[in-house]
């Protein structure tokens, strides 16, 4: 808000000359204004950034969500039956032993790394995936 200052103007009226108020702003006023609008936008501007922000991990959480149901999220396996490695034993052996492909073997195997077993390790052999 700015202060206005009066201050007579003249202008000729019908032969006479008659004073009229006139308006003027003070300089430092005018600068105060300016200063007080420019802070004013510069927190619109905070608040409309920080709202973006929101918006945008908003979209980002939904969009995972959605990807996690439509991919379907990787299920735990259960196992049902357990049988230890005998000496000489590999995966393939054992998934041959008990009429199983490799796929599903290592399904519900998930952490058997294969090229490291060691006698008497515990594989699954019959489960859900």
């Amino acid at each position: 808000m700015s202060c206005l200052v009066h201050g007579p103007f003249y202008y000729k009226y019908g032969g006479f000359m008659k004073a009229t108020p006139q308006k003027r702003e003070l300089p430092f006023l005018r600068q105060k204004e300016r200063r007080r609008r420019s802070d004013n936008m510069a927190e619109g501007n905070k608040i409309a950034t920080s709202l973006i922000l929101v918006f945008m991990l908003s979209l980002l959480i939904l969009a995972s969500i959605a990807e996690s149901r439509i991919l379907g999220a990787k299920s735990t396996p259960e196992c049902d039956t357990v049988v230890g490695v005998e000496s000489g034993d590999t995966c393939f052996d054992i998934a041959q032993k008990f009429q199983l492909t490799t796929d599903f073997f290592n399904s519900i195997n998930p952490n058997i790394d294969c090229d490291e077993l060691f006698v008497g390790q515990w594989v699954c052999v019959d489960g859900t995936t």
